[in-house]
């Protein structure tokens, strides 16, 4: 190898881990609650939406559901985090609007024993280790710390509230960024969003009480089984294929399509935004495959040679980096037949480029990768991250001007272990 050809490659992978160092600040972030308390509360007449906005506005009250004031409707429920030094005037505000409302204090102490335990193991930026798996709580520090180094072109916004009242929070990348030219490239026109985390409740309790467990944590049949295959619960083909009605399975669909609220905070998410967004990514695993729509039928998607044609070019990037073989073709073929997938609810809307990355390996570790493999799985798929990310770019705004920003989601869906890789990624 020739020096030319050195300095080739070790710039590739700074690039790679540049942007992974901007996208990691994606996982969620503990929130403070001061011994706070959570009020749930519905309105029932635009007089008392109109009297909840301006309590919200005049407070400055932490809003968690839903994410803007002016997204409150009648019969909405909203989840408001209110200061226990404020709790008893704000009560007063509420009753003056003839509001009803209950306090979840079950959930606030639930948030609290996480933030908690995230006191006990804090860890620097610094002092991450990039080659090992991670708890939430650890997670939650780093998201934390990256996210104040690097203010200047990062936000993180709440997305919702797990079953369990766990925040999801996603990060917003934006234009700001210099440190690199095919990044800033990108930012130029697009925003990037960034969900690593969506299933909390279930990757906590895989460290804390089944390892591979693969839904979330919601209760069903009475307390006598729990959980939701959250990537079976979108409206698409509901519970038509490779899914279930019995609770105990591990692909229950849910009782309803959009039953659950991690499902219901993207698609909510997604649906205010659907008409901007170009791009819709979700990591998964295993078994090194770049699927396409459809999974819940075998028929092929519209565009489907544009769509193959940028998937093959993603698993060659891939392959370039260390030689691991990934296929693309569509979810039903490739995979098996699968109703209710996020890919496949977002492609309905109208959002084209929307693809299922299935990580390594093809069986040997199966949910179970080794650490040594975190590394080189982020560098490969990175790869095929800026090769999807750079084509739409360059579809959408081919002339390269900045007139008008789009939103290029980056919805991280892990529902096993392998979540503990995905979140070094991104």
């Amino acid at each position: 190898m020739s020096l030319c050809d050195l300095g080739h490659k070790m710039h590739h992978l700074w690039i790679v881990w540049t942007f992974g160092t901007l996208t990691l600040q994606v996982c969620c972030t503990g929130t403070e609650y001061d011994g706070g308390n959570i009020l749930e509360i519905t309105p029932e007449s635009e007089k008392q939406v109109q009297c909840l906005q301006n309590i919200l506005q005049s407070w400055l009250l932490d809003l968690l559901k839903p994410l803007q004031p002016e997204d409150i409707n009648v019969k909405t429920t909203v989840h408001v985090r209110i200061p226990s030094t404020a709790l008893q005037l704000v009560k007063e505000d509420l009753l003056h609007c003839s509001q009803s409302l209950e306090i979840l204090t079950g959930n606030v102490k639930y948030i609290e024993e996480d933030k908690i335990d995230t006191k006990e193991t804090r860890k620097t930026i610094n002092e991450y280790n990039y080659t090992t798996y991670h708890p939430m709580n650890e997670i939650y520090d780093w998201i934390n710390g990256i996210a104040k180094k690097h203010s200047q072109f990062v936000t993180q916004h709440l997305l919702g509230l797990t079953y369990e009242s766990r925040p999801m929070q996603y990060l917003k990348i934006v234009q700001n960024y210099q440190n690199d030219q095919r990044i800033r490239k990108i930012l130029q026109n697009l925003d990037i969003y960034v969900l690593p985390v969506l299933n909390i409740d279930g990757y906590i309790y895989s460290w804390t009480k089944e390892r591979l467990w693969r839904k979330n944590r919601s209760q069903y049949g009475n307390g006598t089984c729990y959980g939701v295959d959250l990537n079976r619960n979108f409206n698409v083909s509901w519970c038509t294929h490779r899914s279930s009605t019995n609770c105990s399975s591990n692909s229950f669909c849910g009782s309803s399509p959009v039953s659950e609220p991690e499902t219901r905070a993207v698609v909510e998410f997604v649906e205010s935004r659907k008409a901007d967004i170009v791009c819709f990514l979700t990591m998964h695993s295993y078994s090194q495959l770049i699927l396409t729509a459809y999974g819940y039928s075998t028929g092929l998607s519209r565009n489907y040679n544009e769509i193959f044609k940028v998937a093959e070019m993603a698993a060659s990037a891939m392959e370039k980096i260390h030689g691991t073989k990934y296929r693309a073709g569509p979810f039903s073929k490739l995979l098996y037949e699968a109703s209710g997938t996020s890919q496949d609810w977002v492609h309905d809307l109208g959002i084209d480029f929307s693809f299922t990355f299935e990580l390594r390996d093809n069986g040997s570790h199966k949910f179970t990768l080794p650490e040594d493999q975190i590394q080189p799985t982020c560098e490969e798929t990175m790869a095929g991250v800026m090769t999807i990310i750079e084509y739409v770019n360059e579809k959408y705004f081919p002339n390269k001007a900045s007139t008008t920003v789009f939103n290029c989601w980056i919805n991280i869906l892990i529902f096993n272990t392998f979540m503990q890789v995905s979140v070094l990624f991104f």
